[in-house]
């Protein structure tokens, strides 16, 4: 006659499997805390350089260009924390409504680059000045 075997645990199969699908849940869950921290990295880089820019455009742009000063065209390259900057303010051919040129309006285009790991980011803004809106009063 045969006795029925009560079981009172688990078996050692048992535990190693278990073991194997709560490894695989970790790793998983482990690259995907990494891949949020890299992800919040890149925005607050991308944040930082754009509020660069902005901060360049709004410096140029705002300059106070002596009257009868001539052409304000000008190219600067800035290295600040890793990234390039570079400003380029150009004369720009406008003309209103009637066809007669807007004399006095310029370009600004401000440009970012910098390295993200092994691969090359750029942004840029640009906006419009009118330079006698900033110059001095005499």
């Amino acid at each position: 006659m045969k006795t029925a075997r009560i079981s009172r645990g688990f078996t050692l199969f048992e535990v190693i499997i278990a073991l194997m699908v709560f490894s695989v849940a970790v790793i998983a869950l482990v690259g995907a805390i990494n891949g949020i921290g890299d992800a919040s990295v890149e925005a607050r880089r991308q944040r930082e350089v754009t509020a660069r820019l902005e901060s360049l455009i709004t410096e140029f742009a705002r300059r106070p260009w002596p009257k009868g000063t001539g052409d304000l065209s000008m190219e600067k390259k800035l290295n600040e924390n890793g990234v390039e900057y570079f400003i380029k303010i150009s004369k720009a051919e406008l003309t209103n409504r009637e066809g007669l040129p807007l004399s006095e309006m310029y370009s600004v285009i401000t440009t970012a680059r910098w390295k993200d790991g092994s691969r090359q980011e750029e942004t840029g803004a640009e906006t419009m000045m009118y330079a006698p809106l900033y110059a001095p009063a005499l």
